[in-house]
């Protein structure tokens, strides 16, 4: 997302100076004033807008579209297809589950992360809980990514996408 934000906004990637934290330290950064912006998600974004008055400069889906991917062992997944499968299906039910209860979440959430319910609540109140099949669509998003960050010498070879997706989620 940053590099799209910065394409964007007329900037490349040679305008900044990266660093790369994990979410924790880098909101221990951003509060010290260590860094000047900061790519996250949430609840690390609605921490930062609750507790450091941050403002957000761009939403990701504003800029890129991006996409949560469930991982699984490639030799896990050729052996287990239908648990796999089915894996998959109770995500989509817990997804609507998601969708139609989020205080629910929000209040689960802070209790097993220690995330203020404040800042869960927000989070749960922009989230979306999708869950479905690796769509061409998908694929071609993130092959581009990909490319982008070859092209920036961010990964060190190019990488085909369509290699990595499992065959058997289109059944």
């Amino acid at each position: 997302m940053v590099i799209a934000a910065l394409a964007k906004a007329g900037l490349g990637y040679d305008d900044i100076t990266p660093t790369y934290l994990s979410p924790p330290d880098a909101g221990a950064a951003f509060a010290r004033d260590a860094v000047d912006a900061w790519a996250v998600w949430d609840p690390y974004l609605a921490i930062a807008e609750k507790t450091q008055n941050a403002r957000i400069l761009a939403k990701g889906q504003d800029v890129e579209k991006s996409f949560a991917f469930y991982i699984a062992n490639r030799d896990y997944a050729a052996r287990s297809p239908l648990l796999v499968r089915e894996s998959l299906d109770a995500l989509d039910e817990a997804g609507r589950w998601a969708e139609a209860n989020r205080d629910e979440v929000a209040k689960t959430l802070a209790a097993v992360t220690g995330v203020p319910l404040e800042a869960q609540t927000l989070a749960a109140s922009r989230a979306t809980f999708p869950s479905g099949r690796i769509t061409e669509e998908i694929v071609a998003s993130q092959q581009r990514i990909a490319d982008r960050y070859h092209k920036l010498g961010l990964i060190p070879r190019k990488i085909a996408v369509r290699e990595a997706v499992w065959s058997g989620a289109q059944s």
